[in-house]
Order: structure tokens, then sequence, then C-alpha cells
């Protein structure tokens, strides 16, 4: 009998230890999956990025360019198209991505201005998407801005030192224009709608042979230029009268 007990005692012991090591097991398990679910719950920062592909071909206004990447799981975008190029604007997260400008036949047209990689025999491009700095502040930053007694408050007053007020007022100072200034050689197009201003410029007693003109057109100055002359136009509206005035003025000296 002595013996038998024995045995149960040290069996029931070998349960025990089996059983508490199997429960730490399971909050080791929920602990990870707990913290698993936070990292997917936390919200991820997106940047603006901007994608540019130039107009070579600015007589072509069929041309349309793509864009496909990791992010659009490699569905094809449509850019934007301006005079100078096209464009496209996403958010995007921190880290690098790949992409391809391609044409409406799928054919991949590469900017030799931007980042290309190769890979499987196919050529990507690389945009690299970093966190702006003015949002990177570090706990020295933060002290140098706010003072203890500040930020135990919560006020949110600068604080001014010596360190931060640039001794040359000049620096950043310059006579020379920028270069976005020469960015857009030639002025827009005009819209559609402004393509047919009204007809006033023949003179007729007849006021029943002048259309109504659309109200799009309405305070907008045209002009032309006609034999050395310069014709000046503008139409406006007073309660539901319409008038032109047409200004003649003769170039040169």
């Amino acid at each position: 009998m002595g013996q038998s007990e024995t045995k149960i005692k040290q069996t029931e012991k070998t349960v025990k230890k089996q059983t508490s090591q199997t429960k730490q097991s399971e909050k080791t398990k929920k602990k990870i999956q707990s913290k698993k679910k936070k990292v997917k719950d936390t919200p991820q920062l997106l940047y603006p990025a901007v994608f540019r592909y130039p107009n070579k071909n600015q007589t072509n206004e069929n041309e349309e360019i793509f864009i496909k990447g990791s992010f659009s799981d490699w569905k094809p975008l449509k850019m934007s198209r301006s005079e100078e190029d096209f464009s496209l604007i996403m958010n995007l997260p921190q880290g690098e991505h790949e992409f391809q400008f391609v044409t409406k036949d799928d054919k991949t047209v590469i900017d030799p201005n931007q980042d290309v990689i190769q890979k499987n025999d196919q050529l990507y491009q690389v945009l690299n998407v970093k966190e702006p700095e003015s949002m990177l502040l570090s706990s020295s930053d933060l002290g140098s801005v706010l003072s203890p007694n500040e930020m135990s408050s919560g006020e949110t007053k600068k604080k001014e030192s010596k360190s931060q007020i640039n001794e040359d007022e000049d620096e950043g100072y310059s006579q020379k224009f920028p270069t976005y200034l020469s960015y857009s050689k030639k002025p827009p197009k005009i819209p559609p709608q402004l393509r047919h201003p009204p007809k006033a410029l023949e003179s007729s007693l007849d006021s029943s042979l002048l259309a109504v003109p659309s109200h799009v057109v309405l305070s907008h100055l045209y002009t032309i230029t006609r034999d050395d002359v310069a014709i000046y136009s503008c139409t406006n509206r007073y309660k539901k009268k319409y008038y032109t005035i047409v200004l003649y003025k003769p170039l040169g000296n």
C-alpha cells in the first residue's frame, strides 16, 4: 500500500506540472496573438507621392500613359496629361515601391531620369517613399522647444532661443528667378466652352440677328490681331440685356 500511494502521488505531481506548463504555453500564445492584433490594427501612415512621365509627343493628343506597380496590384492606372508631362498623385506607405509606365498597348516605357532596376529580364522604376523631416521630432528637440513647466501644463508656446535665431538675415534670398516660373513655356489651352465668342463685331441695325450669348463667355476679354490692328472685345449682361464693347487699337508707332 505504501508503494502504490507514492506512485499515485508522483503521477499527480507530473500531471500538475504538465497542466501548469500547458497553461503557461497558452498564455504566451495569447500574448503573441494580442501583439500581432495590435500591429495589424495600427493604422499605416501614408504620404503623398507624385509620379511624372515627360510628354515627349505633344502633337499627339490621343496619347495616353498608364502606371502600374506594387501599390496597385499591378493594375494600370491612367495618368493625367498636361503639355509638359503625365502625372499621378497617390498616398503610399513608407518604403520602396516598384512600378512601370505603360502605354495603351501595355508596352513598357522608361523614364531615364528616374531610378531603374532589372528583374527577370524586365525593367522597373523604383520610388523610395520616406517620412518627411518635418514630422520627425526627437526628445531632445522637444525639450528645446518646450520647457518642463510648459510640457507639464500643456501650453504650446514656442520657446525662443539664440540658437534658433538666424544671424544672417539675407540667407536664403537671392536675385535669381526660381526655375518653376519657366516650367510652362506656353499658355494653357483655352477651354472649349470659350472658343465661340459672341459674333458682335459685325455692325447691324437688326439686333435680332445677334444670337444670345452663353453665360460662360460673359466678362471674358477676347483679343485678335488683324492687319496691324489689335481688337479687344468683352460681353456683359445687365438684367435681360446683353452688350458688347469692342476696342480697336492700331499697332506700331
